[in-house]
C-alpha cells in the first residue's frame, strides 16, 4: 500500500500484525496538491453554474428577442467550456484517489488522503513513520493474506513431466512434523535454470487455521500416474537412508 502523490503522514491507526478489513483506513497523510486540485474543483463548480444561468438568461432573452443569436452562442459555448473544465476537476481528484467536496461545507480537510487496505488480511510490515514526508514510489504497508498460500518448489528437470497444473499435491512442513497440507498445483516455470537444472512449480495451498507461516521450508509430494512403475524398481522412500 502505498500512495499516488508525496505527502506528510499525519496520523497512523494500524502496526503489524493487526488483522484489516477491506477498506479499513491505515494512515492519513497531508497532500498540497490535493488541496490545490479540491479548490480548483469548487472553483468550477461555481464557474459551471454561473455559465449554465448566463447561457439560460442569453436563450430566454433570444425567445423575445431581446438579445443577439450571436450573444446566445457565446454564453453557450462558455457553458460548454466551464463543464468540461468540471469534468477536467473532477477526473483530476479521481485520479489522486480522494472523493470530490461539496460547495458550501467546511473544507478544512481539504488536502487529507487516506491509505486503505485494498483487501481483508494481516498487516506483516509497515514502514510508515508518523510525521515522516512519504513519496509515491514508497511503500507504507505490506498487507497479505494468509489464508492462502503459495508454496515455491524446486523441481528437477527428470520430475517436471509428472507436474501438471490443477494436479493436487501434498505439503509437509519440517517445522510441523506429523502435519500434511493439501493443495493444487497453479504454475510450472517454463524454463529450467542453466545451474540447478530445476525448474519452480508454485503450489496454493488454503490455510484457514493460520498454521502456515510465509517463508517456512517445506516438501512436496504428488501421486504419480498409473504406469510408471513399469520396468522400474521401486522401494519406499523412508528405506533410502542419505550418507554424508
Amino acid at each position: 500500500v502505498g500512495t499516488l502523490v508525496d505527502g506528510r503522514l499525519t496520523s497512523i491507526t494500524v502496526k503489524p500484525g493487526d488483522s484489516v478489513k477491506k477498506g479499513h483506513v491505515l494512515a492519513t497523510l497531508v497532500v498540497p496538491s490535493i488541496a490545490t486540485a479540491q479548490a480548483e474543483y469548487l472553483s468550477t463548480e461555481a464557474a459551471i453554474k454561473s455559465a449554465r444561468a448566463n447561457a439560460d438568461r442569453e436563450a430566454a432573452l433570444l425567445d423575445r428577442n431581446l438579445t443577439t443569436a450571436r450573444e446566445a452562442e457565446q454564453a453557450r459555448a462558455e457553458a460548454s467550456k466551464a463543464e468540461a473544465e468540471f469534468a477536467a476537476a473532477g477526473a483530476k481528484l479521481q485520479a489522486l484517489g480522494v472523493g470530490t467536496p461539496n460547495a458550501g461545507t467546511n473544507i478544512s480537510g481539504a488536502g487529507v488522503l487516506s491509505l486503505v487496505a485494498p483487501i481483508e488480511g494481516v498487516v506483516v510490515r509497515r514502514d510508515a513513520i508518523l510525521g515522516r514526508f512519504l513519496q509515491a514510489k514508497e511503500t507504507a504497508f505490506v498487507i497479505a493474506d494468509p489464508a492462502d498460500l503459495r508454496a515455491s518448489l524446486n523441481v528437477y528437470e527428470a520430475d517436471l513431466p509428472y507436474f501438471t497444473v490443477g494436479q493436487e499435491a501434498e505439503i509437509m512442513v519440517d517445522a510441523l512434523p506429523g502435519k500434511v497440507f493439501k493443495g493444487k498445483i497453479a504454475l510450472v516455470e517454463p524454463q529450467v535454470g542453466k545451474q540447478s537444472r530445476s525448474a519452480r512449480a508454485f503450489i496454493n495451498v488454503p490455510n484457514p487455521d493460520g498454521i502456515l507461516k510465509p517463508g517456512l521450508f517445506v516438501r512436496s509430494s504428488i501421486k504419480l500416474p498409473e504406469g510408471v512403475a513399469q520396468g522400474r524398481l521401486l522401494i519406499r522412500a523412508p528405506a533410502v537412508q542419505p550418507v554424508g
